[in-house]
């Protein structure tokens, strides 16, 4: 079995958003298309039983509902953790 321990993708309704943040902000061209929908097809193609997801939430006030949209889609293939911001150690 293997599985993918760092993997990230996004709600449909933002994931041009954070493609375009990706490619123009940060100088990053991802992978795949960023929808879950893309990771499963790019997992099936590199042999990966399962991925786990980390959503990112980009304020505080979205932690929220990130994690309620990661509780949601949390099933297999591709599992989900829950997002945290502003943390302090």
């Amino acid at each position: 079995m293997i599985i993918d321990f760092h993997t990230h993708y996004y709600p449909d309704k933002i994931v041009g958003r954070a493609v375009q943040h990706a490619k123009t902000t940060l100088n990053f061209a991802p992978a795949t298309d960023c929808t879950r929908g893309g990771l499963v097809e790019s997992m099936r193609k590199a042999g990966i039983d399962y991925s786990l997801a980390l959503p990112l939430a980009n304020t505080p006030d979205n932690v929220r509902g990130v994690n309620s949209w990661a509780q949601i889609n949390n099933q297999a293939p591709v599992f989900l953790l829950g997002s945290i911001l502003g943390c302090q150690i």
